[in-house]
């Protein structure tokens, strides 16, 4: 079989707004993801942009799509791996959250996740690390630079 007609035969469009929601559930089966993720693959897939919104209007409707409540999940995750609020709102609005969710996902992190705590085992895990390299990849994690410098005045030069 030529290459082009396998590629073509595998490419299948989607024209209804039920061929969309189940290729929308197959994905939410396996992995949340946000609307913008989701509409990006329904648009891949050939889907119209009327189809494309009553499906994501449904998934909403139904509870199966809430971009807020995804964006403080992703929100949790990041600050564990020790990123910084700066860090984690541009990485939240580059994965296509609306600013009011990033924004809302930062501000409702858990208490024992704030900004401080995160910052603190970063600098637990790297002492004996110069204090030039520690400001460096506390500014790079997204930390803002008044608690960075506050953070590593007791460091070694």
């Amino acid at each position: 079989m030529p290459r082009d007609a396998r590629s073509s035969s595998r490419k299948a469009s989607i024209a209804t707004s039920s061929d969309a929601l189940a290729y929308a559930l197959g994905i939410l089966s396996r992995r949340s993801v946000s609307s913008h993720e989701l509409k990006k693959k329904l648009e891949r897939k050939g889907a119209g942009e009327d189809v494309i919104a009553s499906c994501v209007d449904r998934l909403t409707e139904l509870g199966y799509l809430d971009d807020g409540e995804y964006a403080r999940r992703r929100a949790v995750v990041l600050a564990e791996r020790g990123y910084g609020d700066y860090a984690i709102l541009a990485s939240l609005e580059h994965e296509g959250f609306p600013e009011q969710d990033a924004r809302r996902a930062v501000r409702e992190l858990p208490p024992e996740l704030n900004e401080r705590s995160r910052a603190a085992r970063l600098l637990e895990k790297r002492s004996g690390t110069d204090r030039t390299r520690l400001i460096r990849f506390l500014m790079g994690r997204g930390f803002p630079l008044d608690l960075v410098i506050d953070m590593t005045n007791g460091v070694d030069r």
